[in-house]
């Protein structure tokens, strides 16, 4: 087969004006995209950040403290005191030869103890 020594030359005159219009309205679109992306970047940073303040406290408030486990050995005291002398009361109520005496020394301390703050 034989070789060829010839060229071809073809001079072609596009309007590029339409693509240029179109680069130009992607590039703009773009623009805009990039812009809400980063927005919502610093939304999501300043959620985060947030949260984390938020998941700290909670975990140091979720650990009970040396005052709030004292508080709540001295609910526990105190409810079992109040479920025994509910039940002294309650039985002595039903007794037949009850002490009037020591039902109404149970009913005082009822009394006080539901108005004892725990504060």
């Amino acid at each position: 087969m034989s070789e060829t020594d010839g060229q071809i030359r073809i001079k072609v005159n596009l309007d590029t004006q339409e693509i240029d219009k179109d680069i130009q309205k992607l590039q703009e679109k773009l623009e805009k995209q990039n812009e809400s992306l980063n927005r919502q970047s610093i939304v999501v940073e300043k959620l985060t950040s947030r949260y984390e303040i938020l998941y700290k406290k909670a975990q140091e408030t979720a650990l009970p403290t040396v005052e709030s486990q004292k508080i709540l050995q001295e609910i526990w005291k105190i409810e079992k005191e109040y479920k025994n002398l509910k039940n002294l009361y309650d039985t002595a109520k039903l007794s037949p030869n009850a002490d009037s005496a020591r039902v109404q020394e149970i009913i005082k301390e009822l009394d006080q103890m539901s108005r004892t703050d725990i504060s």
